[in-house]
C-alpha cells in the first residue's frame, strides 16, 4: 500500500500547552510499534522547520503534528497533505477563520483604522460612530458591539478597499486581507470600541487548497456542542461569493 502524507491539526495559541501535547503524542508513538506510526512535531515559523523534518514528511516517512495556523496561512509548507485530523474539532472554528479574519485596532494600527473609520462614517450613525473612534467613554460605550448591515457594506465595499489597500502597509492584517479583499461584499463588518473586524460568516475552507484537496479530511473530537461548529468547518458548499480556485 502506498504511504500518504499526513497531517495532525491542533489548536494554537497555548505554545506550552501544544508543545506539552505534540511531545507526549511524539512519546507515545516513538515507543509502540504497534501502530508503526513515525511523528514528526512542526512548531514555530516554517524557517524554523529543520531539513530532515521537512524531507521525512515529504516524503510520508513521518506524520505531521502541527497547529491550524500552519496550515491556515497564504503560504503554508504543507501545500498537498494527502490526509488531514482535525483534532479538537469543536475548538476549531475560530482559529481556522482568523485565516479569513481582518482585525483593525485603533491602538495597534491608527492609520489604517482612521482610514476604514472615515470610510464607515457614512453608514453609521453620528452616536455610533463616536463610539467606534472613541470619543465617548461611558461603560456602555465600552461593551459596545454592532454589525453593519450588509446592504450596506455592499454599498461602501469598494470605497473600503481602496483606503483598506492605501494604509494597511506592513500591518500583519495584511494576510489576512489578500483572502478577502475582492470578496467584501461576501463578508460580514463588525464594529465595537476602537475596533473594526471584518471576516466571512462561515470559514471558506473549501477555496483553501491545502484543506479542500486532501483526500481524506478526519474530524475528531471529545465535545460536540450544538453550534453546528463541525457541519460550518466541513462545508462543501460555494458560500457567499467565495468559490474554488479565487
Amino acid at each position: 500500500m502506498a504511504r500518504r502524507s499526513l497531517v495532525c491539526c491542533w489548536p494554537s495559541g497555548v505554545g506550552a500547552n501544544f508543545a506539552k501535547k505534540s511531545s507526549t503524542f511524539v512519546r507515545r508513538a516513538s515507543s509502540t510499534t504497534k501502530y508503526w506510526l513515525t511523528v514528526e512535531p512542526f512548531t514555530g515559523s516554517t524557517r524554523e522547520y529543520t531539513p530532515d523534518a521537512k524531507a521525512a514528511y515529504e516524503a510520508a516517512d513521518r506524520i505531521a503534528v502541527t497547529t491550524y495556523s500552519s496550515l491556515f496561512n497564504t503560504n503554508p509548507f504543507f501545500e498537498s497533505p494527502e490526509i488531514v485530523i482535525v483534532d479538537d474539532a469543536h475548538a476549531a472554528e475560530n482559529y481556522i477563520a482568523s485565516h479569513w479574519t481582518v482585525s483593525i485596532s485603533q491602538s495597534e494600527d491608527s492609520t489604517l483604522f482612521k482610514a476604514a473609520a472615515s470610510v464607515l462614517k457614512s453608514v453609521l450613525s453620528d452616536s455610533h460612530h463616536a463610539r467606534l473612534t472613541g470619543r465617548t467613554r461611558g461603560v456602555d460605550d465600552a461593551t459596545w458591539v454592532d454589525k453593519v448591515p450588509t446592504s450596506r457594506l455592499v454599498d461602501i465595499a469598494d470605497e473600503l478597499r481602496v483606503a483598506v489597500d492605501e494604509h494597511i502597509g506592513e500591518s500583519k492584517q495584511r494576510y489576512p486581507w489578500r483572502m478577502i479583499a475582492s470578496h467584501l461584499p461576501a463578508c460580514q463588518l463588525y464594529v465595537a470600541a476602537n475596533e473594526i473586524l471584518i471576516r466571512p460568516l462561515i470559514p471558506p475552507t473549501w477555496v483553501h487548497a491545502p484543506f479542500a484537496n486532501a483526500t481524506q479530511r478526519i474530524f475528531m473530537s471529545a465535545t460536540l456542542g450544538g453550534g453546528g461548529d463541525l457541519e460550518e468547518l466541513k462545508s462543501e458548499l460555494v458560500y457567499g461569493g467565495f468559490e474554488a480556485g479565487d
